[in-house]
């Protein structure tokens, strides 16, 4: 994570969509964990559509009436410092980490590898809870 003193950079939520997402599939959560990573991930697409719409207005001052901007544009060079800019503000709500339990009832959490890396900011794994089933 791209920290600052700790502080949360806006690179670090930007393309975190798929990540929440798989998180939040998970259905093995107990009510009150559940509702921490419900709140968590509330916050964070509240926080990744103010980037994307600051991105678009980006996009929209460069492209000069086009949907897009290409590496080919002249206006290439300055769009890609502005967004630079953009992408090591700080983000300005406080995102809280939560803790999640690696097993529920002897039944492990799966989470894949790429939404584990973009979600380490956010979470903490600990010990399973629940008993195990036989």
């Amino acid at each position: 994570m791209s920290h600052d003193n700790g502080k949360l950079k806006v690179r670090d939520i930007m393309g975190l969509e798929q990540a929440l997402a798989e998180l939040g599939a998970v259905t093995i959560l107990p009510i009150g964990i559940g509702l921490k990573v419900a709140r968590m991930a509330k916050r964070l697409s509240d926080e990744i559509a103010l980037v994307y719409d600051q991105r678009n207005a980006l996009v929209k001052k460069y492209a000069k009436g086009k949907s897009r901007i290409e590496e080919t544009d002249a206006e290439w060079g300055p769009f890609q410092e502005d967004l630079r800019t953009l992408q090591d503000q700080p983000v300005p709500s406080q995102i809280d980490k939560v803790s999640i339990p690696s097993a529920v009832d002897g039944k492990n959490l799966v989470i894949s590898v790429a939404a584990l890396l973009k979600l380490d900011p956010f979470i903490t794994i600990e010990e399973p809870i629940g008993e195990a089933k036989e």
